[in-house]
């Protein structure tokens, strides 16, 4: 492998993304998760240095999801919504790791 492309993929960096969870107009109706919302549309959770460590933060807020807890990676602890947190758990169960070279995250 030439140098040049060796510094190409150390620069590479990993998002752990979910679907966008939307406030409707009609404030009677609940927040949804747009789950046909563009890649470029998806929320940045956090972003990872590598794949495996993107991998592990998408397995945490999985877990996490799983037993109600929402997750927040600037302090690295898990917090509870005041409100029906349903949208934002699902959010959290359909997180992904993309790169952050990923084509599709580019606007059209």
């Amino acid at each position: 492998m030439k140098h040049r492309h060796s510094v190409a993929l150390a620069l590479v960096g990993w998002y752990l993304m979910a679907p966008p969870v939307r406030q409707p107009r009609n404030e009677n109706d609940e927040p949804y998760l747009d789950q046909h919302a563009a890649y470029r549309d998806w929320e940045k959770m956090h972003t990872f240095k590598t794949r495996n460590e993107c991998e592990a933060g998408q397995r945490r807020v999985t877990d996490d999801a799983i037993t109600g807890k929402l997750t927040s990676f600037s302090g690295g602890s898990s917090f509870v919504l005041d409100e029906d947190p349903k949208p934002w758990l699902e959010q959290q169960t359909e997180a992904e790791c993309i790169a952050t070279d990923d084509p599709s995250l580019k606007e059209k």
